[in-house]
This record gives structure tokens, C-alpha cells and sequence, in this order.
């Protein structure tokens, strides 16, 4: 079966759009802002779940879960019907269904009903992430897209740096369904903005076959990974469960190989790895992902239970981490337009590994300000190397696939961040309880941190290496 699909233009078709191109960037910052902040802002709401809905947190967790995991797994999917049928309408629709969502759980009467939601939640957020770099990308001049992917990391940088205590301060005005419906005022102005200033669709001028077996097998692999890495840090590596998702996953692999090089049009195009720069800054970006994981996952219990600080404090130290981004992203745009990419996002990786690395001297006796002050470090390291490697992987792209690297980005830094979490936990959980049988408990927990950290600090040495690879760009 054929289709007539209905496309974007890869650049601005009229003086006036191109006026308004920092309007469109506005638009695109807004929306990843909105789906930036649920992460913060639902995970410390946890708490009030479980008892708002007499539940646990074993069940809660996939408040959480059920996001992630269909987020990831419609991501490349929802790329390829904004490639073919138009990224301002869908990204329009993506925002209209996260705004539904938020509606239907702020009014969920039970814990069933809400993950029903989360899952229309994670599916309008996928067509916002599909669709938000590549409407960057085609807005504005090679010149100057370090510039305007600095700008939109920074939107991510503040929404990750933001959410806990927004989520925080809401829950103690008022409780657990303000951390949902707060969101819609700013979502509705981002479809009105998107409407008025958003480059109108037209047609690709071609016939596209429906690649209808791709999104199937593609979905189904994610979700086994995901679900593979998340368990594994759960219910541990030798679990049965996590390995049996792990031995069907080559096999699901190799589905996919098969089905995505007979598509016509794939949903998944691994033409696009045979381009060095697109292929680098992705491995880039697993590398670059995996260490932040591990910190996010881990920074809290050592906060909290090593330092022994208060939930207030340990948040003003562990928000220096995405916080710097805010300022550093855009500043690293503007450098990488003018001297290229490959210096900053090598100098970038090789700064997070030093930031790290000094991680893996602190323990109870340390001040919570120099804790802060290598969260900020590696922060730094982590806002100049984002802006560049982003540019890179939207520029090595044809026009016509930009929503595909789009969502490419999104995918590689969750599976990245979920390995992260995986790993982090592993490896505190095994020497957490080895240094219990020799130390005090706060420095059995300090210990582990330092380890984990060293671990990923030698991550980000070696994403350095692959980094620099990219060659002159």
C-alpha cells in the first residue's frame, strides 16, 4: 500500500520565515523544556504516590518506566512519519497529546488509569523530541546551527536542573496532580506559537512505500534492551528474566537488520552510520551519556547517606551538574561555528572525565561545596562538548532525514543514561558491600561512590579518544 505523504522544505521558503527563525527556535526550546522538567519533577513525587494510591514502589517505579520505555521505543518511528508527512504538524500533535496526557493524569483515579496516560505521554513527548533538533536544524544556516543546538541544551540543561525543586515546591503547595497539569498553560503556548511561526509543511513531491514491519521489530528490540538494562539493576545481572531478554535481543537485532535494508524507505536508515562524523558523535554520545547515568543514579545516596546532608542541600549540589549547561551550551555553539567542532567536543569530554575524576577522592569529611565545584566542572566539560557533537550529528544528515537524526539523539542518550543507571547501580551495590564489612558505613558508601565515579571518569577518558576521531569538522 502507497501513500502521498506530506513533508517539510529543508530550508526557509519566504523572507518572512526567515525572520522569525529565532521564534521557531523559541517554540522548540519550549516544548523540550516542558518534556525536560518530568523526569525531576515526577521522580521526587514518588513518595506521594505510593501514597495518594496506597500502592508501592515497585508498582510506582513504572510511573517512570512506562514513560521511558515507549518514549524510546516510538522515538525513530515517530522520525519517519515526520520525514515523510511534516514536522510542524506533528510536532504540533506531539505537544496536543502530552497536553492530554497531563490532563487525564492530573484527574487518574488510580494507579492504572495514570500509567495508562504516562504511556499517551510518552507518546506526544516522542514526536517532540523527533521533531525538535531537526526544526533547528532547517531553520537556520550551517553558520550558525552550534549556535542554536547550544541554545536548545541549554533549555535541557535548565529543565533537568529544574524539575526537582520545581517538583519539590509544588508538592509542598499543593500535591501530587500539580506536578502534571502546571505544565499545560506553557504547552498551550507552544502550540499557538507553533501554529503562527513554524515553517508550513509541503509535499516531498514523491510516492513513499509504508514501511509497516520496521516500527514493529524496531519497537520490539528497545523495549528489550531497555527493559534488560533497567532490570538488570533491579533484580541483578544473573537474574533468569534478564537473561532471557538478553539472548533475544541479538535475534530481534538481526530482525531488524533484515527488515530496515529490504524497506524502501526504512524508519531505521543504516545508510546513516556509513557517514564517519554521524557514526563518531553518535558513539560520542553513548560515551558521553553513560557517566551521567551513573552520577544522577548515584550522587543522591551519596549526598544523603554518605555526607549525611539535608534532601534540600544534596538538590543545590547535584542541580550544579545540568544547571552550568544554561550558560555553557550556547557559549559552545558560538565557538564551535567558528572554529569548528572536533576541539571543543574533545576538550568538552576530556573536561567531564577530570570533573569525574576528582570525584573519586571525596568522602564524609568533605565539604559539600567542593563537591559542588567538580559536579560544576564536569558540567562545564559536558556544555561545551553537547552544542558541537549535536551540530554534528544534525549536519552529516540529508534534509529529508533530519527528524530521524533527531530522534536518533534522543534514543542514544536514553539507553545510554538507562546503561548508566544499570552499571552505576552494579557496581555500588557490589562494593558498597564490601567496604561494610571493613569500614564505617558512611565510608563503605563513600568508597563505593569513588569507585563508580573512577569508572566512569576512565569512560569519558576513553569517549575522548573516540571523540577526536571524528576528523576536521
Amino acid at each position: 500500500m502507497k501513500s502521498t505523504p506530506r513533508g517539510l522544505s529543508s530550508a526557509p521558503e519566504s523572507g518572512k520565515w526567515r525572520a522569525n527563525k529565532w521564534l521557531a527556535l523559541g517554540v522548540v526550546t519550549l516544548g523540550i523544556f516542558i518534556y525536560t522538567l518530568d523526569s525531576g519533577m515526577v521522580g521526587i513525587g514518588f513518595p506521594a504516590l505510593i501514597e495518594a494510591f496506597d500502592s508501592d514502589a515497585s508498582t510506582v517505579v513504572w510511573v517512570m518506566n512506562a514513560f521511558f520505555a515507549t518514549s524510546v521505543a516510538l522515538l525513530l518511528t515517530a522520525a519517519w512519519f515526520s520525514d515523510v508527512f511534516g514536522r510542524k504538524r506533528l510536532f504540533i500533535a506531539g505537544l496536543v497529546l502530552f497536553l492530554l496526557a497531563l490532563s487525564g493524569i492530573s484527574f487518574s483515579p488510580n494507579i492504572g488509569v495514570l500509567l495508562m496516560f504516562r504511556v499517551l505521554q510518552a507518546a506526544g513527548g516522542s514526536l517532540i523530541l523527533a521533531n525538535g533538533n531537526a526544526i533547528a536544524t532547517q531553520s537556520f544556516t550551517a553558520a550558525e546551527r552550534g549556535k542554536a543546538m547550544g541554545i536548545i541544551g541549554a533549555s535541557i540543561g535548565l529543565g533537568l536542573g529544574l524539575g526537582p525543586w520545581l517538583g519539590g515546591t509544588l508538592l509542598d503547595a499543593l500535591d501530587w496532580r500539580a506536578l502534571f497539569w502546571t505544565r499545560i498553560p506553557l504547552g498551550v503556548v507552544g502550540i499557538a506559537l507553533a501554529a503562527v511561526v513554524l515553517a508550513p509543511d509541503r509535499g516531498l513531491g514523491k510516492r513513499v512505500q509504508m514501511d509497516y514491519l520496521g516500527p514493529v521489530a524496531l519497537c520490539a528490540a528497545l523495549v528489550t534492551a531497555l527493559l534488560a538494562i533497567n532490570l538488570s539493576g533491579r533484580l541483578g545481572a544473573d537474574h533468569p528474566i534478564v537473561w532471557g531478554l538478553a539472548a533475544g535481543l541479538p535475534f530481534l537485532i538481526a530482525l531488524v537488520i533484515s527488515v530496515e535494508r529490504r524497506a524502501p524507505r526504512p524508519v531505521l536508515d543504516l545508510a546513516l552510520f556509513s557517514n564517519r562524523v554521524f557514526s563518531v558523535s553518535q558513539a560520542s554520545q553513548i560515551l558521553h551519556y553513560i557517566p551521567s547515568g551513573m552520577m544522577t543514579f548515584l550522587g543522591a545516596f551519596f549526598l544523603l547517606d554518605g555526607l549525611e546532608l539535608s534532601a534540600t542541600s544534596a538538590g543545590l549540589v547535584l542541580t550544579m551538574f545540568p544547571l552550568v549547561r544554561v550558560v555553557g551550551s550556547p557559549a559552545s555553539g558560538i565557538i564551535s561555528d567558528r572554529l569548528g567542532t572536533r576541539w571543543p567536543t574533545t576538550l568538552g569530554m576530556a573536561v567531564m572525565g577530570i570533573g569525574f575524576l576528582s570525584l573519586y577522592w571525596v568522602g564524609p569529611g568533605t565539604s559539600m561545596w567542593l563537591v559542588a565545584a567538580a559536579l560544576a566542572l564536569a558540567g562545564i566539560g559536558a556544555a561545551v562538548w553537547e552544542a558541537p557533537n549535536t551540530a554534528d550529528i544534525m549536519g552529516s544528515v540529508n534534509p529529508d532525514r533530519l527528524s530521524a537524526a533527531s530522534a536518533s539523539l534522543a534514543v542514544g542518550r536514553q539507553i545510554a543514561l538507562s546503561s548508566g543507571f544499570a552499571l552505576g547501580g552494579a557496581v555500588y551495590a557490589l562494593r558498597e558491600a564490601y567496604y561494610a564489612e571493613r569500614v564505617a558505613s558512611d565510608q563503605a558508601i563513600a568508597s563505593a561512590f569513588n569507585e563508580a565515579m573512577l569508572l566512569a571518569a576512565v569512560i569519558l577518558f576513553a569517549g575522548t579518544a573516540v571523540t577526536y576521531m571524528r576528523g576536521r569538522v
